[in-house]
């Protein structure tokens, strides 16, 4: 019985510490997208800085209203996802005066963020966590593509190609699609020279007046783990 009992009260004793620590650190998961030179990733890089460093914060309540006591980074919760590098983009802007390179695959930081809560029934001091993902914009627009076939995407894409001001940008592409066989064995080499070839046409409309958002796949552009991949 006594043993019975002591297993009891340890069981309520972990439950009860558990469920305190959900109700004392809760966790905010955000998620900071759009497309490549948006600026997200000096955005990011401000938010960590000003947070950290207990900048002046008008427009945030709790450090408008002298709640906010301190931020810190912590370890970041996912083994699986890399860290944002927030000390190399923050060197890039302060003292080598350059822009951050572009995200290119997930990143991830958390903030433990202490304040003193409002008030009512529970007051003093709080911590909230908060997790922020930096994600590629480019992945997004792939999700458009879930409701087409991929024949539909081709014939569209190549279509595409027609549109004014594309022809000399397009033709190294098309060049390579001329000598493609669709019914022939798959040669992996053929279809990493195709592969290279489009994804150069993707650059070359990236670095022209139009937007890439306009010809998906993005995953070309910022292949991020997949790169090399079949």
């Amino acid at each position: 019985m006594i043993s019975f009992a002591s297993r009891a009260g340890s069981a309520i004793q972990a439950f009860a510490e558990a469920s305190s620590d959900l109700l004392i650190q809760p966790t905010l998961r955000l998620g900071v997208t759009g497309l490549a030179r948006s600026g997200k990733t000096v955005f990011t890089t401000a938010l960590i800085h000003h947070l950290v460093e207990t900048h002046a914060l008008p427009a945030f309540a709790p450090a408008h209203e002298g709640r906010l006591r301190r931020a810190r980074l912590v370890p970041q919760p996912d083994d699986d996802i890399p860290r944002f590098p927030y000390e190399d983009h923050f060197a890039a802007l302060t003292e080598q005066r350059l822009w951050p390179r572009s995200t290119d695959r997930i990143s991830q930081f958390r903030l433990a963020i202490e304040y003193e809560r409002k008030g009512g029934w529970r007051s003093g001091p709080g911590t909230l966590m908060l997790d922020v993902v930096d994600y590629p914009g480019e992945w997004l627009l792939d999700l458009a593509l879930i409701d087409q076939s991929y024949a539909e995407w081709a014939a569209a894409t190549i279509a595409g190609t027609r549109r004014t001001g594309r022809a000399a940008i397009a033709a190294p592409w098309l060049a390579v699609l001329k000598d493609l066989d669709p019914s022939g064995p798959l040669d992996e080499v053929v279809a990493e020279r195709a592969s290279i070839a489009f994804t150069a046409y993707l650059t070359a409309l990236r670095a022209g007046p139009e937007s890439v958002a306009t010809t998906p796949p993005g995953r070309f552009l910022m292949p991020g783990d997949l790169a090399g991949s079949p």
